[in-house]
């Protein structure tokens, strides 16, 4: 039994502890033995120290005097703590209650939030280093972690996410500056995903989701092997946008990342332009009616004459576009769009590795990243919409199977940026609200979450939060989270 009370005035969510033999730790858990509530568990928010002959009052206001009703001498060093506490009550802390410190049996349910065969283990709880010892096998050495270059022995109670719940709270949130350790704790977010095998989109602009290197320090049991478990698609080799399936919008929208179209331009293209065209297809449409245009501006007997198509052409769209100057601008743009390189390929492959439980890394740069994610995104959304609408009605057949899946999407708010309108945004907003039924689910992973969509912050129910910068940051984080 430590020389440990409840001191001063109490409340029904904090109090003060104060003790002359033990200093408090920081986030570590304790027991009030409250005669009237029974045994309250607490955690340690705040601690502080005060040197021998302090002054007359405590850092909560209260009097030093009443000390010495708990026997208790200010001639001592005081050590002192401020704790919440982790199970609510209707009527205050009793005052002068002894505290000592919590077995594991006393504080498991509010630690352990899975079974670890069933649930991500991302870490360990801080402050539960002591009651390691007490810990059953099934929770001893499932959370190494990392110091000096290498794995190193669990140190405190694992810290389990059941991965279930996400079906009644969707979503994970990952925020933190450079540097602050967000890309380390995103692998081990997808890492968990691979070990459970469940299908991944993982959008990975810098290169980062390599897993393929062993750790040191782990022991053979702990050493997991995935290099079966994920595949890389690159964007211009693996993994491309079939632009025959584009949608009007979509294409427009895609000029933005080579150069914005005009609105004589954008007029030009929603009258050419017909779902199912080819590139090839609309660059020959678009090549004969500059033709058409170009012969019809010269004077009458130096036109040469129009073949069949390119006469049908000036016909259906004289009237619709301004001029051949468009028309080539239009050619030109559409020549720097094939030159990023989004259209070599589709996604058979990618989708072959989601069905087959894996995770798919789509890689490329920011730019290439930001203009296919709204189509892959969108189309394997609807192919899991379609399947579960097909389940629930009783109607699989003719419907293909499609697994519920993750996407995990690094520089976040580049793609779904607060102020932008853009189709990948509308579409992981509308994963964002309808997740519950579909089962798709996002991680979010940004280091500028004030930058982030507002309605998509929202809806992530998990936060890992690391270090933030700005004000605006931290404000969003303590309004979202409640810290």
């Amino acid at each position: 039994q430590m020389n440990m009370f409840v001191f001063g005035q109490t409340g029904i969510k904090e109090t003060y502890l104060v003790s002359t033999e033990q200093r408090f730790m920081l986030n570590e858990y304790l027991i009030i033995e409250d005669k009237q509530h029974g045994d309250l568990p607490v955690e340690v928010i705040r601690t502080f120290a005060l040197p021998k002959g302090t002054g007359r009052t405590l850092p909560d206001g209260s009097d030093i005097a009443h000390l010495d009703q708990l026997g208790i001498f200010v001639e001592d060093e005081l050590y002192l703590a401020k704790v919440i506490l982790l199970k609510p009550l209707r009527t205050p802390i009793t005052p002068a209650s002894p505290v000592r410190k919590a077995e594991f049996t006393e504080v498991e349910d509010i630690l352990v939030q899975g079974d670890p065969n069933k649930a991500f283990t991302l870490g360990v709880v801080e402050g539960t280093k002591e009651i390691q010892k007490e810990l059953p096998p099934t929770l001893t050495n499932i959370a190494p972690g990392w110091a000096n270059g290498q794995a190193i022995p669990q140190t405190g109670v694992p810290f389990l996410i059941d991965f279930r719940k996400f079906r009644e709270y969707p979503h994970i949130g990952i925020f933190g500056t450079t540097g602050s350790g967000k890309t380390f704790g995103m692998r081990v977010v997808e890492e968990e995903l691979m070990k459970f095998s469940t299908p991944t989109l993982s959008f990975d602009p810098h290169q980062e989701s390599i897993f393929d290197e062993s750790m040191p320090g782990l022991t053979p049991e702990q050493q997991m092997d995935y290099k079966s478990k994920y595949e890389i698609f690159y964007i211009g080799k693996d993994i491309g946008v079939p632009f025959s399936e584009l949608k009007l919008d979509e294409l427009i929208h895609l000029f933005n990342y080579v150069g914005a179209l005009s609105e004589p331009q954008k007029a030009a293209m929603e009258s050419l332009y017909e779902q199912g065209d080819t590139l090839a297809y609309l660059r020959q449409k678009i090549t004969d009616l500059k033709v058409a245009f170009e012969e019809q501006e010269k004077p009458r007997h130096d036109r040469e004459r129009l073949s069949d198509s390119q006469e049908e052409l000036f016909a259906r769209f004289r009237n619709k576009v301004s001029g051949s100057s468009t028309l080539q601008a239009l050619s030109w743009k559409l020549d720097s769009l094939e030159n990023t390189e989004i259209f070599n390929g589709d996604v058979h492959g990618v989708e072959k590795a989601l069905k087959k439980r894996k995770t798919a890394v789509i890689r490329g740069d920011i730019k290439r990243l930001q203009m296919i994610s709204s189509y892959v995104v969108k189309k394997f959304y609807k192919k899991r919409r379609n399947y579960q609408d097909a389940r629930e009605r009783g109607n699989k057949e003719g419907v293909e199977y499609f697994p519920m899946f993750f996407v995990v999407m690094d520089e976040a708010h580049n793609f779904a940026p607060k102020p932008d309108f853009n189709p990948t945004k509308q579409v992981l907003k509308t994963i964002a609200l309808e997740a519950r039924k579909y089962g798709v689910f996002l991680v979010m992973v940004t280091q500028k979450p004030d930058a982030l969509d507002k309605s998509i912050v929202a809806q992530l129910n998990t936060k890992v939060i690391y270090r933030l910068k700005t004000a605006s940051e931290m404000e969003l984080a303590q309004k979202e989270t409640g810290l």
